[in-house]
């Protein structure tokens, strides 16, 4: 029986040989000139709306992209690689690329590149599934949009008076990752947006913000309760606290 995962990752490599049992791919630079940092981020940036959004990749959560000289340009297919199945938690899916076409593209054609092959990728793995291609037409969408100063949902609070929606961004013009508060007052409309940290790594928000109370004018963030997590937010003052005035108004 199938078991959904929800996607958790995509990495990128590269192969100038087949993709078969016994052989693992190299990180990004050597065949193709894309720089592995921002690369690496889009990957993240990407999966993590992805997830947002309810993408689901079957019995592995990790994707680890490989652009391979070895195969057609443009072909999309799992790699020939029998460890990798049905119980791993990651799979490899090999693109065709043809390294002199890729590497003469602009910086910023480039990125263009590696985001629309990802969402290729991810229309591959979602098969026939409506839900799950609609999910990835929408993240197309959106990085249309907003680039990499994608917002990404970490946490709703609703009532009756009031909705709360606590984002990030992932290093958005490799600048510093950033974490967003949005508050609505329901009665009112009015609605109000504010960065609320700089994030020194983006997952840093998972641990800063586990609960959401709003009372007597303010936002209260409780963080998680955990040793790793206490690791975590020593970089930062928690609980953080934020007065629902100070927002600015969107």
């Amino acid at each position: 029986m199938r078991n959904d995962k929800l996607i958790l990752d995509i990495r990128y490599f590269e192969s100038d040989t087949p993709n078969v049992d016994g052989f693992h791919p190299a990180d990004l630079g050597k065949l193709l000139t894309l720089p592995r940092k921002s690369s690496a981020l889009t990957g993240a940036r990407i999966a993590r709306k992805l997830r947002e959004l309810g993408f689901t990749t079957g019995v592995f959560d990790h994707v680890y992209i490989n652009f391979s000289t070895a195969a057609a340009s443009g072909e999309v297919s799992f790699a020939n690689r029998s460890e990798d199945r049905y119980h791993a938690w990651y799979r490899y899916v090999d693109v065709g690329v043809k390294k002199m076409q890729i590497n003469r593209f602009s910086t910023k054609r480039k990125q263009a590149w590696l985001e629309a092959v990802t969402l290729q990728v991810m229309t591959f793995l979602a098969g026939k599934s409506k839900e799950q291609l609609a999910i990835v037409d929408e993240v197309c969408k959106q990085l249309t949009i907003h680039g990499d100063a994608l917002p990404i949902v970490h946490k709703i609070k609703e009532t009756k008076t009031y909705s709360v929606i606590v984002s990030y961004q992932i290093a958005p013009e490799m600048k510093q990752s950033t974490a967003w508060v949005e508050y609505v007052d329901r009665k009112t409309g009015q609605r109000r947006l504010g960065c609320f940290a700089k994030l020194e790594f983006y997952e840093d928000i998972f641990f800063l913000v586990s609960s959401v109370v709003v009372a007597r004018g303010t936002i209260v963030f409780k963080p998680r309760s955990s040793f790793k997590a206490d690791l975590y937010n020593k970089r930062y003052k928690v609980p953080i606290t934020i007065d629902i005035d100070d927002l600015p108004i969107a």
